[in-house]
C-alpha cells in the first residue's frame, strides 16, 4: 500500500504546522516492521493517525484500487506485475510521503540520496510525482510484514522482482 501523507522535506507542514525534520541533512528512508510503527509517531504530526488507521485494517483484505481516507491521505493497493531493476526507473514526489508495504510477496526497492543528480524523464505535478532516468546503485529487500517510508525528495524504485504483488 502507498500512503501518501501531506508533507515537504525538510520542513514538515500539517495544516497550519510546521516543524523542522532534525535529520534534514540525511536521507530519512526508514524500513521497519509493521510491529513498530509506533515508534515512528515524533517523525510526523500525521503519524499517529495514519498509523492507527493502519492498525485498524486486515490489509490482506483490501480491495485494489484508491481509498480516500481523508483529505491528508490515501491508500492505493495495487496487484502488479513486478519488473527487473534495469526497468525500475526511480520517483520522487514532492510534497507526499510513500508508505510502501508489501503483502503478498518480497520485493526489492531501489533507492538514493536526494542529494543525488538524477535526469529526468517525466514530471506529473499534478500527481505529485516525477520519473527519472538512472537506477539508482542501493537496492534494499522488503518482506510481507514490513514497511518502507520515503519523505519526499527521496528517490525510490519499487515494485522490483519476480511475479505478481499485491501491495
Amino acid at each position: 500500500s502507498k500512503l501518501r501523507v501531506a508533507g515537504s522535506n525538510p520542513v514538515f507542514r500539517s495544516k497550519g504546522s510546521q516543524f523542522e525534520n532534525p535529520f534534514s541533512f540525511l536521507p530519512i528512508m526508514i524500513i521497519d516492521s509493521l510491529d513498530n510503527l509506533e515508534r515512528y509517531i515524533a517523525l510526523h504530526p500525521k503519524f499517529e493517525k495514519v498509523f492507527s488507521y493502519l492498525r485498524s485494517l486486515d490489509l490482506n483484505l483490501l480491495e485494489v484500487g484508491r481509498l480516500s481516507v481523508d483529505e491528508d491521505f490515501y491508500i492505493n493497493v495495487d496487484c502488479v506485475d513486478m519488473r527487473p531493476l534495469e526497468c525500475a526507473y526511480p520517483e520522487i514526489h514532492f510534497e507526499y510521503l510513500d508508505i510502501q508495504i508489501p503483502l503478498t510477496a518480497t520485493e526489492k526497492m531501489a533507492f538514493a540520496d536526494a542529494s543525488e543528480k538524477f535526469t529526468l524523464r517525466e514530471s506529473i505535478p499534478e500527481k505529485d510525482i516525477a520519473f527519472f532516468q538512472e537506477i539508482p546503485d542501493s537496492v534494499l529487500t522488503v518482506q510481507p510484514g514490513q514497511f518502507v517510508i520515503f519523505f519526499p525528495k527521496e528517490f525510490h524504485s519499487p515494485i522490483i522482482g519476480e511475479g505478481k504483488i499485491k501491495k
